[in-house]
């Protein structure tokens, strides 16, 4: 098993007292053993981790409601959101790289997809709209 100490976020806003808990549940998914959902999944990476961590420190920074995250079969890992009249789904690959994020906001209808590949700047523009949502 990979070392899971090396893949900390390194800060969180007051906000994000959710941050924790996420983390550990990322910790937790890459003790998962290949063919953990009974047919054929791989384990999943560190660096699949590494890039999750990433995008659950920005999260927490920008103030989001706290995710679901959830490993996939391919050793990848997905963190989403269904609240706020937002769908979000990051799906980071096995290799960490480039992360898949597909969004649709409920109120103006429209939906959007795209890949981060270095400048994260578009996923934490939907993340800081998705903050700034209040739930009413």
């Amino acid at each position: 098993m990979a070392d899971s100490h090396a893949v900390t976020p390194t800060a969180a806003g007051p906000s994000a007292s959710w941050l924790a808990d996420a983390c550990e549940k990322v910790r937790a998914l890459l003790s998962l053993s290949p063919g953990w959902d009974s047919y054929s999944a791989r384990a999943i990476s560190t660096a699949a981790a590494k890039a999750a961590f990433q995008v659950l420190d920005d999260a927490a920074r920008l103030g989001c409601p706290a995710p679901s995250i959830v490993p996939m079969s391919r050793g990848g890992i997905q963190v989403e959101w269904h609240i706020r009249q937002w769908n979000i789904e990051v799906t980071v690959p096995p290799d960490g790289s480039p992360v898949e994020v597909w969004g649709e906001d409920l109120i103006s209808r429209t939906e959007q997809e795209f890949l981060v590949d270095g400048d994260p700047g578009p996923l934490r523009e939907i993340l800081t709209r998705l903050a700034q949502r209040t739930d009413g």
